[in-house]
């Protein structure tokens, strides 16, 4: 009986193929047929470029702050067409 051989994803073809097409994929001149996907990956990249210099400013607290003070407000203030607010 012939044993089946065990084909792992992990390989080493496999994984430097895959970066190679991701690589060609996401290349701005492939990306430029597609407007969409390409202002996609530009705000992807300018976050993620803001994001890591604020990690080695160390500041990434400041990022959030905003959204957690906003999260603290009235759930009534600001909403529109809600029932009015007792006096």
């Amino acid at each position: 009986m012939v044993q089946p051989t065990k084909l792992s994803v992990w390989r080493r073809e496999f994984v430097l193929e895959a970066l190679r097409n991701a690589g060609r994929k996401l290349h701005p001149k492939t990306q430029w047929h597609n407007p969409v996907m390409f202002c996609v990956e530009i705000g992807a990249t300018l976050i993620t470029l803001l994001t890591i210099a604020r990690l080695l400013q160390g500041s990434i607290h400041g990022l959030f702050r905003k959204y957690c003070r906003s999260s603290r407000r009235d759930p009534g203030e600001g909403s529109v067409g809600l029932a009015e607010k007792p006096p």
